[in-house]
Parts: structure tokens; C-alpha cells; sequence
């Protein structure tokens, strides 16, 4: 009996632990929901994207803590009481974000003296350092490139370019793209002439295949250089199809001629009506802002067209947005790709 009653509560015991893996793991996976939901209301700006990263936050997911207490400093530098409050609570989740933020790597996002290296209670540099090469070396990509970022902080450029040609092999856009800078900034060793150019404009082409806007843009720059306007429309027609808001603007403005660019579009590939259509999905989909210097372009410009158009023009245009809009969302892509 005795040993029957020992291994019953050893199967308990076996039971309870394993529900309380499954607790933790549904409360992760219900974070991180709702950190996705959030995403695209908080770069549109919206009051409900807001809401959905507080309760993000609040459910444990640490990237949403981070942002929240980036929201709360007062200026770039400065920290205020919440935004401490958040960066902290995300350093002892364990998110390397928070501990980043209050470590003295570089200058450090935080100068508050309550949480600096000198005066908090927890050695937040050695343990980011710790945990992101930990990471690192498993082919954890936040890991990669934050272990990336710490070489970036100590100008130690070629390690860190390093670690971000790790993360660009495994597939991450961003990091293609920010490698594609660095390189062109100096990174590395390229002898023979016009090596490092190549180099420059295989990771942005990579990057652009892997989903950056902004990569593609730069890719529309190229053939524009060339003046290969059809391959330019084709690559800022791939950003804009992303949502992406800057290239939304940027293919508008090259429709309508690209009149403020030192290269103009030939008459036959203008086309007023698709330019009013992707300006009218930035008006439908963003809340209004009349401060934000490029959304008041994007109202001028539609202005401007609404005096050239015929109203049947206008109606095809809207009619395209429509149709556009049921399957795409206008945003900046700023928490993807920093933009």
C-alpha cells in the first residue's frame, strides 16, 4: 500500500507540474496575441493599439513593455517614473530589451539615476551581455541582434557586423538591410574594386525578397538611377502592396510626375487616378493628423487632384482603394523594420 500511495503522488506531483508548464504557456501565447494585435493599430497611431500594448504588457510580454516605457520618456534620453517602472519590469521578465535599457552599454537609453548601472541593484550590462550571447550563439535572432547591437554600442563594427551577417543568413530582413548600411558605411574587408558596392546591393536586394519595404524602395532608387521607370513601379508597387505608408507616398508622388524629385517620370507612365487611389487609402485607414508633415502632403496632393480629375476618375480611384483596402492595412512598419 505504502509504495502504491508513494507513486500515486509522485503521478500528482508529475500532473500539477505539467499543468503548470501549460499555464505558463498559454499565458506566454496570450501575451504575445495580443502584442500581434496591437501591432498594426499602434503604428497607425490608434488609441486601440495603445490599450491592446498595455494589456500586452501587462500580460507578460516584454517587447510590449519596452515600448510602453519608451512611450512614457519624456524625451529621447530622459526616463520618466512609468517608463522606469516598464523597462524594469521587462529586465527581471527576462526581456533583453529592458535590460539593454537599463544597462550602461553605450549611453544607454535611460540616464535615470534611480536605475543607472551605479545606483540599481541588478548588474543589468553583464546579464544582457550574458543572456543575449547565450542566444546568440543558438541562432536566436532578438538574441543575435541585440548581442549585434552591444558590439555597435562598444565600436566594435566589424564583430558587430559579424553577428548581423549571422542574422541576415537566417532570413531576417531587417538585418539585411541594416548589414547592406553598414557594409557601405566601411564594414568589412572588400580589395577588389567595386566588391563592396556588390556586396551593398546583394543585401538590399535580399532584403527586399524577404519582405523589407524599405529595401524595396532602394531598389526602385536603383533602376531609377538607370532609368528603367518600369522596374522602379514594379519595386515601389511591391512596397506599397506591403501597407508600408512611406512607399504608399513615395509611388503617389512618382505617378503624379515626381515633379520634387531631380529625376521626372516620363508622361506615359503617370497616372493621376491609381495616384489619388493609394492616397485615399492613407486618408481611410489613418487616423487624421493635420500636424504630421506627410500626412498633410498626402491631403494637399489629393487637393490637387480633385481639381484634374473628372468624377468618374475619382470614382475609379476610390473604387480600386476599396477593393485594395479589404485585404491590406496602411502602417509605418516601424516596429518590424524601425521606419
Amino acid at each position: 500500500m505504502l509504495r502504491v500511495k508513494h507513486f500515486s503522488i509522485l503521478v500528482l506531483n508529475s500532473l500539477f507540474a505539467v499543468s503548470f508548464v501549460n499555464a505558463a504557456a498559454d499565458k506566454t501565447a496570450m501575451a504575445d496575441d495580443l502584442y500581434q494585435q496591437a501591432v498594426i493599430p499602434w503604428e497607425q497611431g490608434r488609441s486601440s493599439g495603445w490599450e491592446l500594448m498595455l494589456k500586452a504588457a501587462d500580460a507578460g510580454n516584454t517587447e510590449a513593455m519596452c515600448l510602453i516605457a519608451n512611450s512614457y520618456m519624456t524625451s529621447a534620453l530622459v526616463s520618466s517614473k512609468e517608463s522606469d517602472i516598464y523597462f524594469e519590469r521587462a529586465a527581471k521578465a527576462g526581456g533583453l530589451c529592458g535590460m539593454l535599457a537599463l544597462s550602461d552599454i553605450g549611453v544607454g537609453p535611460i540616464l535615470s539615476s534611480s536605475l543607472t548601472e551605479t545606483n540599481g541593484s541588478e548588474n543589468w550590462s553583464d546579464k544582457v551581455v550574458a543572456k543575449s550571447k547565450s542566444l546568440a550563439e543558438k541562432d536566436d535572432l532578438e538574441g543575435i541582434k541585440t548581442y549585434a547591437f552591444i558590439y555597435a554600442a562598444r565600436k566594435d563594427y566589424n564583430t558587430y557586423c559579424k553577428w548581423l551577417e549571422r542574422a541576415a543568413k537566417l532570413g531576417d530582413a531587417d538585418s539585411m538591410n541594416k548589414l547592406s548600411g553598414a557594409i557601405r558605411d566601411g564594414c568589412g574587408w572588400y580589395i577588389v574594386p567595386g566588391s563592396r558596392d556588390k556586396a551593398v546591393h546583394h543585401w538590399i536586394e535580399q532584403s527586399a525578397h524577404h519582405g523589407n519595404p524599405r529595401a524595396m524602395e532602394k531598389m526602385a532608387g536603383y533602376a531609377r538611377e538607370k532609368l528603367d521607370f518600369p522596374m522602379m513601379f514594379s519595386w515601389l508597387e511591391k512596397a506599397a502592396n506591403t501597407g508600408n505608408f512611406n512607399s504608399i507616398r513615395l509611388i503617389s508622388s512618382y505617378l503624379m510626375g515626381g515633379s520634387e524629385f531631380t529625376i521626372i517620370v516620363p508622361e506615359n507612365m503617370r497616372d493621376n487616378v491609381k495616384a489619388y487611389g493609394w492616397l485615399y487609402t492613407i486618408v481611410q485607414q489613418l487616423p487624421e493628423d493635420k500636424s504630421d508633415i506627410s500626412y498633410a502632403a498626402t491631403l494637399e496632393d489629393m487637393a490637387k487632384l480633385e481639381k484634374v480629375l473628372l468624377p468618374e476618375e475619382l470614382n475609379k480611384a476610390k473604387s480600386w482603394a476599396n477593393e485594395w483596402m479589404k485585404t491590406h492595412q496602411v502602417r509605418s512598419y516601424f516596429l518590424e523594420f524601425g521606419m
